[in-house]
């Protein structure tokens, strides 16, 4: 899969560190990433069920499971800065850390 997808609740997980962060460039950094074009994941009982399941097996936030559980239902990868989500799911499969996935594009 070449495409970049996400679940439909990155907007409001992005919009919030960006308000934190960036509070004087918040509404225009989010602006540029809506205007992006982003594929959003329909949200639906096979997410949901990957998510739930992901969270209470690994022990992980359900939010940070929402994302793993896209990358598993269209055969994916979950690409995340997060090396502790990463080490406490990596049994699931279908996930790499942001270091390793750029290694792996050079």
């Amino acid at each position: 899969m070449d495409e970049l997808v996400v679940p439909q609740l990155w907007i409001c997980e992005v919009g919030n560190t960006l308000a934190r962060r960036f509070p004087d460039h918040a509404d225009e950094l989010l602006a540029s990433l809506v205007d992006f074009g982003l594929t959003e994941a329909r949200l639906d009982t096979d997410w949901r069920t990957r998510a739930v399941s992901l969270s209470v097996k690994y022990g992980v936030a359900f939010y940070d499971a929402a994302y793993h559980a896209v990358a598993l239902r269209l055969g994916g990868v979950f690409v995340t800065a997060d090396e502790r989500y990463v080490r406490r799911t990596a049994g699931a499969g279908g996930i790499s850390t942001l270091r390793g996935w750029r290694a792996g594009c050079s």
